[in-house]
């Protein structure tokens, strides 16, 4: 066995993977349900976190409440931090877990997990249809999804649903309504171009 210096054993402790916190673990109330976790992560990537675990210290007397983050979304910003969705491909991983983490990475302001999880969305095989992609949009301010998102609902043969509309506010649902009727009107007469043109 050999024997390290202390000069060499101090110079290891300032590494990256010296987690120098009194207490490692937090606890937190989602919705009621107390989760018990490492905090090196949640204080690492997110500046909100970072500052509401900056008064705990030494042993937490009461949990932390998380508001506007679901169960199921502060579980799957915890898979990704422990489970590695950080590596794993979009197919991988069901899309509603990527719209889970999207939803909980931007209530607690983890910016390379939902960074992380757009990307995912965007290059998952299956993606959400034109008006969850609208309302996704729309809630996290992702604007480069809502010309892709307009145009697909134009161009779908399905009219708009009540329970579609219902998710959207009422300007945008006219909106929507006399872009699809330009589109269709246009597509129409493009169509008639054509059949005069081949007689």
């Amino acid at each position: 066995m050999t024997t390290t210096k202390t000069t060499e054993f101090q110079e290891l402790l300032r590494g990256g993977y010296y987690i120098d916190q009194p207490m490692p673990i937090v606890s937190f109330v989602v919705q009621g349900c107390l989760f018990k976790v490492h905090r090196y992560f949640l204080e690492r990537d997110s500046l909100f976190l970072r500052g509401a675990l900056s008064t705990v210290q030494g042993i937490q007397s009461q949990p932390i409440e998380l508001q506007g983050v679901s169960i199921r979304e502060f579980e799957s910003l915890l898979d990704f931090f422990y489970d590695g969705m950080y590596r794993s491909n979009g197919d991988a991983v069901p899309v509603s877990e990527w719209i889970n983490l999207l939803a909980g990475a931007s209530a607690l302001k983890f910016d390379r997990a939902r960074e992380h999880a757009i990307t995912a969305i965007d290059n998952a095989s299956v993606r959400p249809d034109a008006i969850e992609m609208m309302v996704l949009a729309e809630k996290y301010g992702i604007t480069k999804w809502l010309r892709p998102a307009y145009i697909s609902f134009c161009k779908r043969t399905e009219p708009l649903q009540l329970n579609e509309a219902e998710r959207i506010a009422l300007d945008k649902v006219v909106k929507l309504t006399q872009a699809r009727e330009e589109f269709l009107r246009e597509s129409v007469a493009a169509d008639r171009s054509l059949s005069m043109a081949s007689k």
